[in-house]
């Protein structure tokens, strides 16, 4: 289970991240669109806790229990409250969501899970509808158990389930696993199932839901259903339209995960090897499985459908925690390439706590970054795409979006 451990420590070194673009739909595959299909910045996080949503002209930010609009164009944030005299302080500002489990967009309107309030007796999760400029909001979704994993994709959400058999679920490892999706343009939605993790059973989960194209690919584990001893790991892909998957494996039969998204292509994470890990890539219905590239155990990759990024911040974050670095002496560096592997740039970052930042894939143009500063106050602040090419091993300038 090493890789499920490299797994919790790549979501450990998310801190709070985002990513941003221009209002134009990039050209990378005439198959993806940015702003309605699932979002390029969950295949970087492996988790739903995502607190960016690309929309049509900039970017929604969630920073603690508010959202921000980042304009594309001039890359200006402002709360996304237009109420006069409001100190955006409270429940009552047009921004405020409260604590959330990420955000997304899809169709004009912004979607994030909340608790559930007093009319379920607090139990379960409500779909919080957002409109465009913050003005509107409603519940239009109750489920009774609270999603894993969840995501938007082509008009739907998808999200997993654990579905507990003994009611003291905390006393209790048996569970069963699901996949359901509902429509996000009906009045009273009701949830279809689209997955049931049939074998596991002990610890059953399914996670890591990202989509491309007509495919949605998940993460099952568990052990065996009456067999506790015998464990389950791997990624399934599954077509749309048929509902039927397949799991993903290399040609040497190890287990493919982590699919990220690189001119019309997925790049999955796969073997270990003693020098690091191996990387394959795919067609997108997950045809054609191939050898990528191999890197080193101090290094992880992401992909924004246009470049892929080799960066060391894996193992500075592992040395840090052992206490074999200090914080004060990292230096993050980031190696860009092409999808024919041709080296673009080698840069680094000139912020010494930049081995704490997730890059977190949105599209081509910008990396963004929101969270709070040492005094609390909400900050953004970006990294120009259009620089790469020209770094040649210098520091990537920070340009701020906002200052709280």
């Amino acid at each position: 289970m090493f890789k499920r451990i490299l797994a919790i420590l790549l979501v450990a070194l998310m801190l709070i991240c985002l990513v941003g673009c221009e209002g134009e739909k990039t050209d990378i595959s005439a198959t993806y669109d940015f702003v309605n299909d699932c979002q390029l910045a969950k295949s970087g996080s492996n988790s739903s806790n995502v607190n960016i949503a690309k929309c049509e002209n900039g970017y929604y930010v969630a920073v603690g229990k508010y959202i921000y609009y980042v304009d594309g164009s001039l890359m200006d944030s402002t709360v996304l409250c237009s109420k006069p005299n409001c100190l955006h302080d409270d429940e009552l500002c047009n921004a405020y969501i409260g604590a959330n489990d990420g955000i997304a967009y899809n169709n004009g309107y912004i979607y994030t899970f909340v608790d559930a309030g007093l009319d379920y007796e607090f139990t379960g999760n409500e779909l919080k509808r957002i409109s465009a400029d913050g003005t509107e909001k409603e519940i239009c979704f109750y489920t009774e158990f609270t999603p894993v994993d969840w995501m938007m994709h082509r008009g739907y959400l998808y999200y997993s389930v654990k579905k507990y058999q003994n009611i003291d679920y905390a006393q209790s490892t048996k569970c069963d696993a699901y996949i359901y999706r509902i429509p996000l343009d009906s009045a009273n939605p009701k949830p279809e199932e689209v997955y049931f993790a049939e074998e596991v059973e002990h610890n059953a989960n399914v996670s890591e839901l990202i989509a491309f194209d007509n495919y949605l690919y998940f993460w099952v584990g568990g052990d065996l259903r009456d067999n506790k001893g015998r464990e389950v790991s791997k990624t399934l892909c599954m077509d749309l339209s048929t509902f039927t998957t397949k799991e993903m494996l290399s040609p040497n039969g190890e287990e493919l995960f982590f699919p990220k998204f690189l001119d019309g292509k997925l790049v999955f994470g796969g073997g270990v090897t003693d020098e690091g890990y191996l990387y394959y890539k795919s067609d997108i219905n997950g045809e054609n499985i191939e050898p990528l590239m191999e890197i080193k155990k101090n290094e992880q990759i992401t992909c924004d459908g246009k470049y892929l990024y080799v960066d060391n911040a894996l193992g500075l974050t592992l040395g840090v925690a052992k206490g074999g670095i200090d914080k004060e002496d990292t230096v993050r560096t980031l190696s860009v390439y092409d999808s024919s592997l041709n080296l673009i740039d080698e840069l680094c970052f000139e912020s010494k706590g930049a081995y704490t930042w997730n890059l977190l894939p949105v599209d081509e143009n910008i990396f963004l970054f929101g969270g709070k500063n040492s005094d609390d106050k909400p900050v953004i602040f970006y990294f120009d795409k259009s620089e790469l090419g020209t770094l040649k091993g210098e520091k990537w300038e920070l340009h701020y979006s906002y200052k709280g």
